[in-house]
């Protein structure tokens, strides 16, 4: 008789559908049950329709923005009788509605109330948190309605055996504000091979990878790359990536910015990008706030790309952690000189290089996925 297998439900969006931390769930869920294939993986999808990805099973279960269609989740739980659940998410992840956020949280506090009941265990992989966002980019503000919300989804969300965050910064904020033991489990990175020496020769290409949402401000970096270009003239600019999902708005943006060297890409699937990386020299990343650990620098460090970032707390502790990083103000003149900088000193562009890396390496998504199914473990034993 074979091992029985321990049966993980998993909430989470998943693809085919495009951020809200699918592409997260398929690298980690794929990487975890090759590191541990004694798992049984059913995950409750925001997808269209139920399918098989490989070993791991798709349940279409709930719908973005559909208060409704989230309580699914808790009927599609108690229907598989899982050994663990393990939630992903951030404070945007179950729609762009904050009523529909509110009870997508809701539900992980529903969900542990369960467990004892049907004797399942419960891990939160927690992504950000509302003290590290400034919620005016989003166009929110710090009403008292507002803070009480947070206060109690955040609640809900630690009310899991176990919790999970991305950035150490994050589980400090939350360990001193709840005093609840929080997990470091790092995001992990992607693997490339761009069959190409690492060198900056002949990469003519500052890159604008990520979903366009009000939270990156692409007018201050198209100033910085007509800046560079007046003493650059080959040089181009890459804006790679589609409209968040929860601002599809986002799009009208890129009408004024097309022409003169700015070309926009749109979405590249994962298989065409080691083509772009070939030819890009830097990726700039001008973000006005965080939203958790950034899942572009993640994606793009094996390939030994540096990265500009503005000076945010998530962005310091990466580059402390050893990401290849160099961190600028918000302005289209300082991001111009850090480009510019890399250009000049090929020294500090294969320092940078080498140290992304190393990074991707030691934050590869098998290594990740380790993490995990020792937590997994963990949990299951008590």
């Amino acid at each position: 008789m074979g091992t029985r297998k321990t049966h993980v439900a998993v909430v989470s969006a998943y693809p085919p559908d495009r951020g809200r931390l699918s592409e997260y769930a398929k690298m980690l869920l794929t990487s975890l049950i090759k590191t541990n294939p004694n798992l049984k993986i059913t995950v409750l999808a925001d997808s269209r329709l139920s399918y098989s990805d490989g070993p791991i099973l798709v349940r279409s279960t709930w719908k973005p923005d559909s208060p409704t269609s989230l309580l699914k989740i808790v009927k599609e739980i108690i229907k598989l009788k899982p050994h663990l659940v393990i939630f992903n998410v951030h404070f945007a992840v179950f729609g762009k509605r904050r009523i529909s956020n509110f009870i997508g949280f809701l539900i992980i506090y529903i969900t542990n109330l369960l467990k004892k009941i049907l004797k399942f265990k419960t891990i939160t992989i927690l992504h950000n948190i509302p003290e590290a966002i400034k919620i005016e980019v989003l166009g929110l503000k710090r009403t008292i309605v507002n803070n009480v919300g947070f206060l109690l989804a955040e609640k809900m969300a630690l009310s899991s055996n176990v919790v999970a965050v991305t950035l150490k910064l994050y589980a400090i904020m939350l360990e001193k504000r709840f005093r609840k033991k929080i997990l470091h489990l790092p995001h992990g990175a992607w693997s490339w091979n761009t069959n190409t020496p690492i060198k900056p020769d002949g990469r003519d290409v500052i890159a604008f990878i990520g979903y366009l949402s009000p939270t990156k401000d692409l007018e201050v970096l198209v100033n910085a790359f007509k800046k560079v270009k007046e003493k650059n003239t080959n040089v181009k600019l890459y804006i790679i990536g589609s409209p968040h999902p929860n601002f599809p708005e986002a799009i009208s943006k890129l009408v004024s910015i097309r022409g003169n060297g700015v070309e926009i890409l749109g979405y590249i699937p994962d298989e065409k990008l080691p083509k772009v990386f070939r030819k890009t020299l830097v990726v700039v990343l001008p973000y006005k706030t965080a939203t958790g650990s950034s899942g572009v620098l993640h994606l793009v460090c094996s390939a030994g790309i540096p990265v500009i970032s503005v000076d945010l707390p998530e962005f310091r502790e990466l580059a402390k952690e050893g990401a290849g990083i160099v961190l600028t103000k918000m302005s289209a003149e300082d991001i111009a000189n850090k480009i510019q900088l890399l250009i000049k000193n090929k020294g500090l562009w294969y320092s940078l290089s080498n140290k992304s890396m190393d990074f991707g390496i030691k934050r590869s998504w098998d290594n990740v996925a380790k993490e995990l199914n020792n937590i997994i473990d963990t949990v299951l034993k008590h």
